[in-house]
């Protein structure tokens, strides 16, 4: 493998990732020649109480590729990235340290929450520049975790949120039981949360509305109670790898039986509102096992039996091919069960872990087809599905004084038995697509009505009307206050 400031990252033979790369025997005596490439480059400034940084970690990260590249801002706080492959998904995060917690660059504003962070893409001959952090004032919060005998904790995960700043951090207890979070925005509504490991006794705790800055937030941690257990399949085989999840109301954990089937679960509080469910492992198929209303008073042990489950399969094309990234969901009435997938770039699909029905429900959902359904399913089927695009219809909803938001809009179908629900945009515009242009015969649908409902005016309908026309409407307070005159006297 070659790394290197300026070019793209090498592995032979003229491979780009490990997984890919040629493996080579030392004792076959051949040359190992590459050929470098020159990749992308991602600059900007990092700025620190809005003076420019020195010294300041920013990292490249692409979930596509996923792979990372970083750099050191220089005295003027200027950094550049370089070597970068010519992908449309980084994430540039500065940190002050190694092992602090990042800033992610956001064209609107810098941010703590990693969701927020906005994507740049490098591309050849295109080297995104600009990229600047700004790095706000930090504080910390710092305290120790004991137990009921005043015995430091080690190992402890102690993390602090801010619904606020939507940022947070978090560290483990030292030897000592102390914590110190650093690097923290400055608010006054931290969700302290003491989470020890599955395998420890001691329970979570949590403190509410934490400020920064603060010092000596201690916890005394309790040991709690003690859920074990094995999973079987009903020929009394042990389950490897199956997941366990125990959760309540202000509780949960989750865990998978091991090669025995067998699996424990510590730090249980007393409670008698706790869902157990264990879920079959990726590579079986079994009917996931759930259980309601478990009282925990003590400890206690479960014998889970799973049993077999059945796929629905199948494949999903449009008139050019096979279509990924649809939603195909399965639902038996007679069971009140409900599974659901996603086509892969094949256009395949398959819902596992199914109880056996002869009545799955079979729906397309997605916002560029028609809806389309399968009836009387039974599981263990094949089931194809051959996608057309839907059509659409749009307008305008607006008052005296401009196009008005958030409105309902509802179009039906009688003689189809459609209704479709959409809402108005910022402007008043709405849109709503995949609605049906023909029934089974092929005949053209013409009877949708639009419906809306805004708040303050009364309510409106038009139609009848085909997919691909518009419905407009004007709504005026005098229309409002005519009805509510005419209800009362009513």
């Amino acid at each position: 493998m070659i790394y290197a400031d300026h070019y793209l990252t090498q592995y032979y033979d003229q491979q780009r990732t490990s997984e890919s790369a040629i493996l080579v025997n030392t004792l076959d005596h051949i040359e190992i020649n590459l050929t470098l490439n020159p990749g992308g480059s991602i600059s900007g400034t990092v700025y620190k109480d809005e003076k420019p940084a020195s010294g300041i970690i920013v990292v490249a990260y692409s979930n596509q590729l996923d792979a990372m590249r970083g750099s050191i801002s220089q005295e003027d706080g200027t950094y550049r990235i370089d070597g970068l492959d010519f992908v449309n998904d980084y994430e540039i995060y500065a940190s002050i340290e190694s092992g602090s917690a990042p800033f992610y660059y956001n064209k609107n504003q810098t941010t703590r929450n990693r969701q927020a962070a906005s994507k740049v893409s490098v591309e050849k001959g295109i080297d995104p520049s600009g990229i600047n952090i700004y790095l706000s004032k930090l504080e910390r919060i710092s305290g120790r975790v004991i137990n009921q005998s005043g015995i430091p904790i080690e190992g402890i995960w102690v993390s602090a949120w801010s619904t606020k700043a939507q940022a947070g951090f978090g560290i483990f207890t030292k030897e000592d039981g102390s914590y110190d979070i650093t690097d923290l925005p400055a608010q006054a509504d931290y969700l302290i949360s003491v989470e020890p490991d599955i395998m420890s006794f001691y329970m979570p705790q949590q403190k509410k509305n934490i400020s920064s800055n603060s010092d000596a937030i201690n916890f005394i941690i309790t040991k709690g109670l003690s859920l074990t257990g094995d999973v079987h399949d009903i020929k009394n085989y042990a389950i490897t790898g199956a997941g366990i999840e125990l959760k309540s109301s202000d509780f949960s954990r989750w865990t998978i039986s091991n090669t025995k089937g067998e699996f424990t679960i510590n730090g249980i509080p007393e409670a008698n509102d706790y869902i157990l469910s264990v879920y079959s492992p990726e590579k079986a198929s079994f009917i996931p096992h759930i259980e309601t209303e478990l009282s925990i008073e003590t400890n206690i042990s479960k014998s889970i039996i799973m049993k077999y489950g059945y796929a629905i399969s199948g494949n999903v094309y449009d008139q050019d091919g096979p279509v990924s990234n649809i939603t195909i969901s399965a639902w038996s009435k007679s069971l009140d069960y409900y599974g659901q997938t996603i086509s892969d770039q094949n256009g395949h699909y398959i819902i596992k872990n199914l109880p056996q029905a002869f009545d799955y429900e079979l729906s397309i959902d997605s916002p560029l087809y028609e809806r389309d359904q399968q009836l009387n399913i039974a599981a263990g089927s094949v089931a194809n599905f051959i996608l057309s695009k839907g059509g659409s219809i749009s307008g305008h909803v607006q008052t005296e004084s401009g196009g008005l938001p958030g409105v309902v809009v509802k179009i039906t179908s009688q003689s189809m038995h459609i209704e479709v629900v959409g809402l108005t945009d910022d402007n008043g515009y709405y849109m709503v697509n995949a609605l049906k242009t023909k029934d089974r015969q092929g005949n053209a649908i013409s009877d949708y009505f639009v419906s809306i409902y805004p708040q303050n005016y009364i309510s409106q309908t038009q139609g009848p009307i085909m997919p691909g026309k518009s419905a407009n409407f004007i709504c005026t307070n005098v229309d409002f206050e005519s009805a509510k005159t005419l209800f009362q006297f009513f």
